[in-house]
């Protein structure tokens, strides 16, 4: 299983408030249709588009536009276009920019412990559906 991480830094901008962060968090969590952690995870639909072997988009339901995701890496690109399916994780919660893997996995852990995080399984688009979209 390949994973998706989906987070954002604290507030940082002028006007700008964690509870309009939150909202505009979990307005994508619907477009996403994913669920809390207490409820059983749910396949999303097929919403990966690789590009080559390093991106990736990810398609939003309702929005004219994907989502690009940061470099992949070719291992992560590799198992997707062979079927592995992907978790996407979305935090409510800010990661401090530059966490490193032990704060990420602790704020992963407090999320789930405290009903912050929203979670959906997707895969990869057959590029036979790609046909005839505008990336």
């Amino acid at each position: 299983m390949a994973f998706l991480l989906i987070g954002h830094p604290p507030a940082r901008r002028q006007g700008e408030t964690a509870e309009g962060i939150e909202r505009q968090m979990l307005g994508l969590s619907a477009a996403l249709d994913l669920t809390g952690p207490s409820e059983p995870m749910r396949h999303v639909g097929n919403r990966v588009m690789l590009l080559g072997t390093s991106g990736a988009l990810l398609s939003i339901t309702g929005a004219p536009y994907s989502l690009r995701l940061p470099p992949v890496g070719a291992e992560w690109s590799r198992m997707v276009s062979e079927g592995a399916p992907v978790c996407i994780l979305l935090g409510l919660d800010p990661i401090p920019p530059y966490s490193d893997e032990k704060a990420t996995q602790e704020h992963l852990r407090l999320w789930l412990s405290h009903d912050r995080i929203r979670m959906g399984a997707t895969a990869a688009v057959d590029r036979r559906e790609l046909a005839g979209l505008a990336l």
